[in-house]
């Protein structure tokens, strides 16, 4: 069996699975990744930590002395659906690959990385049409004020906890654009981003037709 075979196998996500609680209660676990990737990071790093560690001395806490399970994370984490799906949508939202080419003139490499562009103080920048491969970057008369991530969303994560925290209008402007080269399009509504993962996870693991199979052979 094929490393990509033993993922697909592993990929049990619920697309309909709902949070019953806080800010995104009653959106999807699919939406929130694609509203607000951090929280929704947060959610499964949280749920994993509460997993491995019931009887911790911060789970006690969250849970009440009488350690009843009434804590909503500590419910969600008992959920092997919701963890599944927690699981499987991190995969796809770090496994793409887009069809843009570097912006590099005479570059024909995919790209790989989108920069960012600005400062703490200003603000900063982002758009799909600043794409470059692993060889090459955009020039600029303040080349300090370039960052190059790659393009998948754990980049969010090392965007806010590496280069600065707060400003999140900044994050949600650098989610919006990978939301984009991964390829959704649309409001974020229920269907559409059902419609999306499922889509990613056929590109995914999508196999080259017979075909060309054998043109390689």
């Amino acid at each position: 069996m094929t490393d990509m075979q033993t993922v697909q196998l592993s990929l049990k996500i619920d697309h309909d699975y709902e949070l019953w609680f806080g800010k995104y209660a009653k959106q999807t676990l699919g939406q929130i990744a694609l509203r607000d990737y951090c929280y929704f990071d947060w959610l499964k790093t949280k749920c994993e930590s509460i997993k491995e560690n019931p009887t911790s001395l911060l789970d006690k806490l969250k849970l009440g002395d009488s350690g009843n399970g009434q804590n909503p994370l500590y419910r969600l984490c008992q959920s092997k659906n919701a963890l599944d799906t927690l699981n499987g949508l991190k995969v796809l939202l770090n496994s793409y690959k887009i069809t843009e080419r570097c912006k590099e003139i005479g570059c024909q490499n995919s790209a790989t990385r989108v920069s960012i562009y600005g400062t703490v103080q200003f603000g900063y920048s982002v758009s799909p049409a600043y794409v470059y491969c692993n060889k090459h970057s955009p020039s600029a008369d303040e080349p300090s004020k370039i960052r190059l991530v790659p393009i998948k969303h754990d980049s969010l994560l090392y965007f806010g906890r590496h280069f600065y925290r707060g400003v999140k209008t900044d994050t949600r402007q650098i989610q919006e654009v990978l939301n984009e080269l991964a390829g959704f399009k649309g409001k974020i509504t229920k269907q559409n981003a059902k419609s999306f993962f499922q889509g990613l996870e056929a590109r995914l693991f999508e196999m080259p037709s017979l075909d060309s199979r054998a043109q390689a052979i």
